[in-house]
C-alpha cells in the first residue's frame, strides 16, 4: 500500500522553484508552489532537498535523522528556507597567538548541521543560513577565561557579529610590611610589570600565570628590609603574602671620653659641648 508523502515549503517567494529527490525511486520533483506530493511505500524513505539559488534549508519538520523519513501513513514534511549569509565571532583580550573555538549549532528542530572552528587571530566566521543559533567558546589557554562561554543569537539576511570577550585569569600577591614610622612610603616593582607605591601596611598587585622577579625599597633608604628582592611564581589562581621586616636606622656610636661629652641626640643630629663650657 502506498501512502501519500507531502513535503511543503515556506520561506521562498512565490513562483520560486525547488526541488526534492525520493532516494528510493531517484525520482526528483520540483515546483514553484508550496507543496511537493510523492506517493511511497511503508519504510525508511531518503530524500534530499534542493533549494534554490540563494537560499539554503534552515530547518526540516519533523527532525528524524537527517535525509531520512520513516513512512507509517500519511506523512508531511515541512521545510523552511532561508539565506545564506555569515556568523562572525570576534574576540577581545586574548594575547597575540592564543587559539580559541567556537562552535554552533542551529536552535530549529532539523536545522543545519553544527559547525565548529579554531583560529589563532581575532576572527572565526561561519556560513549560515539566516536564523536562531546557539554558540559556545573557550580557549586552549588556561589562563585566560571567556567573559561569557556560552549564548544565544538571531542571525538576519544582513549577517551578525557576536563580540567574544576573554579575560586573562590573576592571582592575588600581597606585599605587607612592619617597622617603618607612620606614613613613611615604601615601594614594590614588578620587573617588566605595575610599580605601586604606599604609606600604609601593604600593598596588593594582581599578576598572571608566570614567574616575576620584585623590588622592596622604603623612601627613607635608612631603612633596609629584611626581604628587599627576589622571584616568585605564580602558577594558578591564589593568594599569595610576601612579609618584609624594615629595621631602624643604626644607633650611633658610644661617646668619645675627651674632650667633649656627649649630651643630645636631636632628629639624627649629635651635639657636641666642650667640657667645662657653659650649657
Amino acid at each position: 500500500m502506498a501512502y501519500s508523502v507531502v513535503f511543503k515549503e515556506r520561506g521562498l517567494p512565490a513562483g520560486t522553484i525547488w526541488s526534492v529527490t525520493d532516494g528510493t525511486s531517484l525520482t526528483t520533483q520540483s515546483t514553484s508552489r508550496t507543496l511537493l506530493d510523492f506517493s511511497e511505500l511503508k519504510g525508511l524513505m531518503p530524500y534530499s532537498i534542493e533549494p534554490p539559488t540563494g537560499y539554503g534549508v534552515l530547518s526540516v519538520s519533523p527532525a528524524t535523522d537527517r535525509g531520512s523519513l520513516s513512512v507509517t501513513g500519511g506523512e508531511l514534511v515541512t521545510i523552511q528556507f532561508g539565506r545564506p549569509t555569515t556568523l562572525t565571532f570576534q574576540e577581545h583580550g586574548l594575547a597575540l597567538g592564543v587559539p580559541w573555538s567556537v562552535s554552533i549549532e542551529s536552535t530549529l528542530a532539523g536545522g543545519p548541521a553544527n559547525q565548529s572552528a579554531t583560529s589563532s587571530n581575532g576572527t572565526i566566521s561561519f556560513s549560515v543560513i539566516s536564523g536562531p543559533y546557539r554558540w559556545q567558546t573557550g580557549s586552549s589557554s588556561s589562563q585566560f577565561k571567556p567573559a561569557h562561554s556560552h549564548g544565544g543569537t538571531g542571525v538576519g539576511v544582513a549577517g551578525k557579529t557576536v563580540s567574544i570577550v576573554f579575560k586573562e585569569l590573576t592571582s592575588e600577591v600581597k606585599f605587607s610590611e612592619r617597622g617603618l614610622p607612620r606614613g613613611t612610603m615604601w615601594t614594590v616593582s614588578i620587573e617588566g610589570g605595575p610599580t605601586l607605591t604606599s604609606s600604609g601596611g601593604s600593598i596588593v598587585l594582581h599578576l598572571p600565570n608566570g614567574t616575576f622577579v620584585y623590588n622592596i625599597t622604603a623612601s627613607n633608604h635608612a631603612y633596609v628590609g629584611s626581604i628587599i628582592n627576589g622571584s616568585l611564581r605564580v602558577a594558578t589562581p591564589t593568594v599569595i603574602v610576601i612579609q618584609t621586616v624594615f629595621t631602624d636606622p643604626p644607633l650611633a656610636s658610644a661617646a668619645p671620653q675627651n674632650p667633649t661629652t656627649l649630651v643630645g641626640y636631636l632628629l639624627g643630629r649629635i651635639e657636641l659641648i666642650p667640657r667645662g663650657a657653659s650649657l
